[in-house]
């Protein structure tokens, strides 16, 4: 009889170890990236955290904001950004994606201007725009 209740005793333990150990682990791995759907990276410029963003599956890059006018992403093999143009008038989409670029990161225009961030469109939506690498257009 003692022997089975010390069995009972020490399965009862071990499981709520096991338990406390999944809590913990699943608490600070929503605190290490800011809550389910936020994202936190290093960059030139320091931490900089962005609500409802998601990674990929494959870990290449984070995409911060996809739309049907355009897409930014964020590499952090080597810390910078890719905007890319789906819509036309290419200036007005352009200015829309960067004024989105900055809230969701949440940094001021010259902050933005000290990450490595290229702005592309594809030689489908416009041909004349294509093959360049543009920059943010208030750092240029």
């Amino acid at each position: 009889m003692n022997r089975r209740f010390l069995y009972i005793m020490i399965a009862i333990v071990v499981v709520i170890i096991i338990l406390t150990v999944v809590m913990v682990t699943y608490s600070n791995k929503d605190k290490a990236v800011g809550g389910e759907n936020s994202v936190v990276f290093n960059t030139k410029i320091g931490e900089i955290q962005v609500q409802d963003a998601y990674e990929n599956r494959e870990g290449e890059y984070t995409v911060i904001r996809n739309s049907s006018q355009y897409e930014i992403l964020f590499y952090p093999n080597d810390q910078s950004f890719l905007i890319t143009l789906y819509a036309t008038p290419i200036d007005k989409v352009k200015k829309d994606a960067e004024k989105t670029f900055i809230k969701a990161l949440n940094i001021t225009e010259a902050q933005a201007c000290e990450l490595p961030v290229v702005i592309r469109v594809p030689d489908r939506i416009d041909p004349t725009y294509s093959g360049v690498n543009y920059k943010l257009s208030f750092c240029e």
